[in-house]
């Protein structure tokens, strides 16, 4: 029983491995065969079909020509005098062995003609090369583009019939296209300018976001060029710059628009401001006076500010007064910006920002002396009144002792504050007026005015329904 069964099972493994011998039979033959065809075809055929592709581009008279078959894929290289004999040799390779024997496509070459032009950025440094005459290479290309810095081995070619493409032809004698030149190949995403020797179109290639595109057309087309883009198209990355001062300078990091230009921002960028050669602003932000608002925002060099600018988002950040404050946000609202000011920190004026630097030069001593009695002697007065009366006569008296005691060695802000109650203009005003009603007070007793500069430092603030004496005071500060 046993030995039938083993040999049953002897019987059932010598079929399924004469099966599997069959298989990888079937599955290596065509593999062998191909190879064997490869082998073949490499030693045989292959040069063969080279040699007599090589007689035909020699007999039509192409410069340094070179035939490479890839099986029957052939790829062309040389240099024809025009373009209907670049086709002309095309075609006539491709009869070489008998209909499509080999095949020497329209993509698949890398013939030219005399006077075709290749243009190509790499880095900071654009290379040229092609077959044009050796005047107007020098007429093109001796004036530096902005943006174009010429690489070694540029070349070009002079022999033989040539035709002078048209780029180099018009750049020689117009300087909107040489400009155009300079401004397409600055930009980062930008890649190469093709021009075919008869050929009115020029093809351009590169990344580009379609906003860039469009003004790279629109430049072509105002310098009388007909252009077609051969572009990748990439999307456009959101804005993402955020700037601080840090004393004088100006200090910014992240990622602004590649068309956006830096002078139009009123400062020099540190070296860790990087560009994204493929970001758009949004729409309208830069044409319509970011630049501007940014040196606005920027002019008091003595407050320590920042902001960061996400899409259309605005954060404001650093020390600020209610004036300013305004108007920066209606400005950035006017050019399509979303502006939050949570971060600021809002002061009655410059003077009490912790940053601000005296002008004046006092001793510790003194200063010290000064800003103890300012404190402790804020004048105060009456909703809607700018007249000192009662126990306040007396802080004016003690104001004048230590003005008198420091003489002419500082010179001061005095302003005025109002209560959050009533219309703001007339409450400025009225602030005005309790500053100067305290000044006159401290002439009277032999201060120098001219020591000071008088202004009104707003409404502050309500503290309660109504408003508070404490806001209704005159303060004195060092300039």
């Amino acid at each position: 029983m046993t030995l039938c069964t083993n040999r049953g099972l002897y019987n059932y493994d010598t079929i399924s491995m004469k099966i599997l011998v069959i298989l990888l039979a079937l599955v290596a033959v065509p593999v062998l065969v191909g190879y064997f065809q490869t082998q073949k075809y490499d030693k045989d055929l292959k040069p063969v079909l080279e040699k007599e592709a090589l007689e035909v581009m020699n007999a039509e008279g192409v410069d340094n020509p070179s035939v490479e078959l890839d099986h029957l894929h052939a790829t062309l290289s040389g240099v024809t005098a025009t373009e209907e004999e670049r086709e002309e040799v095309r075609a006539l390779v491709s009869e070489v062995g008998g209909p499509g024997a080999v095949v020497a496509s329209h993509r698949n070459n890398n013939l030219e003609t005399y006077g075709s032009l290749h243009i190509e950025r790499s880095g900071e440094y654009v290379s040229v090369n092609g077959n044009f005459d050796e005047g107007t290479w020098a007429d093109t290309f001796s004036v530096p583009m902005e943006g174009v810095t010429l690489a070694k081995g540029s070349s070009y070619r002079e022999e033989g019939f040539f035709r002078n493409p048209q780029l180099p032809e018009l750049a020689a004698s117009n300087p909107e296209v040489q400009k155009w030149m300079g401004d397409f190949l600055a930009l980062p995403g930008a890649r190469g300018i093709k021009v075919g020797a008869q050929s009115n179109e020029i093809r351009l290639y590169g990344k580009m976001t379609e906003k860039l595109q469009k003004r790279t057309l629109s430049g072509a087309a105002a310098a009388g060029l007909t252009v077609t883009p051969d572009f990748e198209i990439v999307p456009a990355t959101p804005i993402d710059l955020n700037t601080s001062s840090v004393g004088n300078k100006i200090v910014a990091s992240g990622t602004i628009p590649d068309d956006l230009e830096v002078g139009r921002y009123g400062f020099s960028p540190s070296e860790d401001l990087q560009l994204d050669p493929f970001t758009d602003a949004p729409a309208g932000v830069y044409e319509s006076g970011f630049g501007e608002w940014h040196k606005d925002f920027y002019a008091d060099r003595q407050a320590r500010r920042g902001y960061t600018l996400s899409g259309d988002k605005l954060t404001l950040n650093g020390l600020a007064t209610p004036f300013l404050v305004n108007g920066w946000k209606s400005s950035a609202t006017a050019l399509g910006l979303k502006p939050e000011v949570e971060s600021l920190k809002v002061f009655p004026s410059p003077y009490h920002y912790d940053s601000y630097k005296l002008q004046s030069k006092v001793s510790e001593g003194d200063l010290a002396k000064i800003k103890a009695a300012f404190e402790l002697n804020q004048v105060y007065f009456q909703s809607g009144s700018s007249e000192v009366q009662g126990a306040e006569v007396a802080k004016v008296d003690a104001l004048a002792g230590i003005l008198l005691e420091v003489g002419d060695k500082a010179s001061y802000i005095i302003g005025g504050h109002a209560d959050s109650t009533g219309d703001i203009e007339i409450n400025r005003k009225l602030s005005k007026e309790r500053a100067e009603a305290v000044l006159e007070g401290l002439a009277e007793r032999g201060v120098n005015k001219a020591l000071f500069e008088v202004t009104s430092f707003g409404s502050a603030e309500a503290k309660k329904v109504g408003g508070s004496a404490s806001d209704r005071r005159v303060e004195i500060l060092v300039k």
